[in-house]
């Protein structure tokens, strides 16, 4: 009875509102229990509870159920904070720290004591909660209300996922203090490698201390994630390449680099010539480590064609192929294809710089030659690396060309017209005669107009270069004739001109008689 009226009184002794934060549940926000034996927050258990693996404590609630000679009788049997539970006409029995099973037997042993031929039925009914502390660079520092299966990770999620200094908080060198232990926790292991033992469960009265990332090691090349990776001691390198996927497909597995300090200024380098000997390796902070890749692995270039072929795309480069091979490959030529016509670019070749170029550029243009400035105006006419043809001739022969890595090939559409614009008559779109020279395309526009300067340009269908144009010439499919006219003539403006320029010299004339 004594020790009833004791327990009562415990009860009595703690405040109904201690505005604790609570993560023993699976709500992702924030809650504040009222108290923390607040036991009305459902729990999802990842599987069932083992017997012999679960730990009893203040809060653990069973449902207790005893048939006998006098009868059945049910009761709930809450652990008290003394750790004990009270059973009428049993008394009190002490269970905190005992293992479930252990916890059920002495229950069936003390009852059985009191009562013969009685037969005790225990089940696990509420699941206690318990104070832990959190500690370090963080924003809701303090303690918190878990429960037997709340992990370091979900404290983490709960209370440092929406933190301002998130990113520089630690998830490798995370701390437990368990009476006289310390538990090292590493949320990133556990994530690559599902080992509970880097997310372990937490327990009454741990004290979880984060920190702020500060020491790193660096991989790359052969791994399939590189990068900083946060400094563990004592992790070897074989653990840390397995912490960042393993090695990728083209990694040489026979060359991996090391780089280490010896001190704050001298380095070493090293190399290891075996995967299986990285086990031996222990990091060191600002390691940098580079596992060789092998550059011709399975390397797939490909090229281009476009334009009037059946089947246009991408293709597999072959050293061994031609331009006409690709043309096949893509099913040859359509119906509306210009046979005659062919434009083959090439963006690695036009991306190599021009040195040359270059060099001309950084000359003042008056100091420039006439080579120099040559030079200028015919590279600006052509894309560098350009092949292009409009004769059929020089396109039969393109066609045997070797292929090159990054050729895009063109098989523009056959066009029968020409356009002819400027000062003619009638300007506009003409058929195109294969026999006709340029001349006969201004007879057949209309001839020129008295707007007309003389000068006659061609702007090529295939390359848009503009050169100018003799009458005996004939044009190719597309092309644009050209007839220059001359500027708009203002007969006012040009007097005003003529009576600006007068009007300066009469002032000049003037000045020099003054002078004299």
């Amino acid at each position: 009875m004594y020790r009833l009226i004791l327990l009562v009184f415990i009860q009595m002794l703690f405040p109904i509102d201690y505005n604790q934060h609570d993560v023993s549940s699976n709500n992702k926000n924030i809650k504040f229990s009222n108290s923390y034996n607040d036991l009305s927050d459902e729990i999802i258990l990842e599987n069932t509870i083992d017997l012999d693996d679960y730990i009893v404590g203040p809060g653990d609630v069973f449902l207790f159920n005893m048939i006998s000679s006098d009868g059945m009788h049910n009761f709930e049997l809450e652990i008290s904070p003394l750790g004990d539970v009270l059973i009428p006409n049993v008394g009190v029995i002490y269970l905190d720290q005992l293992l479930l099973s252990e916890a059920f037997n002495k229950i069936k042993l003390e009852c059985s004591k009191k009562y013969s031929n009685v037969k005790i039925n225990l089940t696990l009914n509420k699941i206690k909660k318990f104070k832990v502390q959190m500690i370090g660079p963080i924003q809701n520092s303090g303690f918190f209300i878990a429960n037997p299966f709340t992990t370091v990770l979900s404290l983490y999620n709960e209370m440092i996922d929406n933190d301002d200094n998130k990113e520089n908080i630690s998830i490798r060198n995370i701390k437990i203090y368990r009476e006289d232990k310390i538990i090292l926790v590493d949320l990133l292991k556990y994530s690559m490698t599902g080992d509970k033992e880097y997310n372990p469960y937490v327990k009454r009265g741990d004290i979880i201390e984060f920190s702020i990332k500060d020491r790193f090691v660096f991989i790359s090349g052969g791994v399939k994630t590189e990068g900083n990776i946060e400094y563990v001691e004592n992790e070897n390198l074989f653990d840390l390449i397995h912490l960042v996927g393993g090695l990728s497909e083209d990694a040489d597995s026979n060359y991996i680099n090391i780089t280490s300090y010896l001190d704050n200024i001298n380095k070493i380098n090293m190399t290891i010539n075996n995967i299986s000997d990285t086990k031996d390796y222990i990091l060191k902070p600002n390691d940098y480590i580079n596992v060789r890749k092998i550059k011709e692995y399975r390397r797939t270039d490909f090229i281009n064609i476009d334009g009037e072929v059946n089947f246009p795309g991408k293709y597999v480069f072959d050293n061994n192929m031609s331009i006409g091979d690709v043309i096949n490959l893509a099913g040859g030529l359509t119906k509306k294809a210009d046979s005659d016509m062919i434009s083959i670019t090439n963006q690695l070749i036009n991306g190599n710089p021009d040195y040359e170029l270059e060099r001309i550029l950084l000359i003042d243009p008056s100091d420039r030659t006439s080579s120099e400035k040559s030079y200028i105006k015919s590279r600006k006419k052509i894309i560098k690396g350009l092949i292009v043809s409009e004769d059929k001739d020089l396109t039969k022969l393109i066609y045997d060309y070797k292929i090159e890595k990054g050729d895009e090939i063109f098989i523009p559409l056959k066009l029968n017209f020409i356009e002819i614009i400027g000062a003619v008559k009638f300007p506009g779109r003409y058929p195109y005669n294969p026999e006709f020279s340029i001349s006969d395309y201004i007879k057949e526009s209309g001839g020129k107009t008295k707007n007309a300067n003389g000068k006659i340009f061609v702007i090529d269908n295939m390359s848009n270069q503009k050169t100018k144009a003799r009458l005996n010439k004939s044009l190719n499919n597309g092309d644009i004739l050209f007839v220059e006219q001359k500027e708009d003539f203002d007969p006012f403006t040009r007097f005003k001109d003529v009576m600006l320029i007068l009007g300066q010299a009469a002032a000049l004339y003037a000045v020099i008689n003054t002078t004299k």
